[in-house]
């Protein structure tokens, strides 16, 4: 096996937060690429010269999978997700819909958060709603990326910073 395969599988192994993943995560899934795809350009000279086998790329898959038990912290199964689709793994298809349903539902609940939060900001009189043509706002809970866009805008404009 390469070395760099063997140092990404440790890393894989030894990973429990988003943290932990730093940036090394994307080459994980670029060298499952590299066996799952007849023609892969990461756009790193070094990552394309490499050759990786397709159980190298199985040992991956395998180490990313086992890496999922140990978090649901949404950060950390989206970058292991993100990997993971590169397997072009039909069979990861069940795996794929438990999580769309499992996140959606959150996503959900914590809308319902966030669009109280903002009615409540509303009523002390702060200004978070956006306005229409109409000069009126228009507010729901089913206003997903609204809701998100209003609050990120609001936070921003109180000095409170995100980095997505």
């Amino acid at each position: 096996m390469i070395n760099s395969v063997r140092e990404i599988l440790n890393k894989i192994q030894a990973a429990k937060t988003s943290e932990d993943l730093e940036d090394w995560i994307r080459i994980a899934g670029d060298y499952i690429a590299k066996a799952s795809f007849t023609v892969y350009n990461s756009g790193y000279p070094e990552i394309d010269a490499m050759v990786v086998s397709l159980e190298e790329a199985e040992e991956l898959k395998v180490a990313l999978l086992a890496a999922l038990k140990r978090s649901s912290e949404p950060r950390y199964v989206d970058q292991i997700l993100q990997c993971l689709m590169m397997t072009k793994d039909s069979k990861l298809k069940l795996l794929y819909v438990s999580y769309l349903e499992q996140y959606l539902r959150q996503l959900k609940d914590c809308n319902g958060v966030v669009y109280s939060a903002l009615n409540a900001l509303s009523r002390l009189d702060e200004d978070v709603y956006e306005r229409n043509e109409r000069g009126g706002s228009s507010q729901s809970l089913i206003e997903v990326d609204q809701n998100i866009r209003q609050a990120h805008r609001y936070l921003t404009n109180e000095g409170i910073k995100f980095s997505w």
